[in-house]
């Protein structure tokens, strides 16, 4: 990334882009590439799966960038301005899987210590 992030936006978008380096391998012009690319459309989008990462707007892909996937289990990511979704599966035997999970990075974790503090209150009750 070329430029340090000077806003609240800038820096949630910092932290989504290296949660997407933690699941791909991509070079370093293709990270300032869909750094501003996300910069430049608010209504943009980053989907990935196990053979690379798209930008796309809408329905319309943009841009296909080849990236290496790192995570084995991975079935589809979304990196929006909202925040960063992962899919995963985890096989159940050799003739079929299920899905495993996802996770959701978004931007603020007041709700997430509030939620923490009202099960701490009602544990110790």
């Amino acid at each position: 990334m070329l430029e340090k992030p000077e806003t609240y936006e800038e820096l949630m978008r910092n932290k989504r882009m290296h949660d997407l380096c933690s699941h791909y391998r991509i070079t370093k012009d293709s990270f300032d590439k869909i750094y501003q690319f996300l910069k430049d459309n608010p209504d943009g989008a980053v989907k990935g799966n196990k053979t690379g990462l798209s930008l796309t707007k809408g329905l319309r892909t943009i841009e296909t960038i080849t990236a290496l996937c790192l995570t084995s289990s991975l079935v589809s990511c979304l990196l929006d301005k909202t925040g960063f979704h992962l899919t995963t599966y985890v096989p159940r035997s050799s003739s079929s899987w299920s899905s495993g999970g996802s996770s959701w990075s978004g931007g603020s974790s007041n709700n997430n210590n509030n939620n923490n503090n009202n099960n701490n209150n009602n544990n110790n009750r």
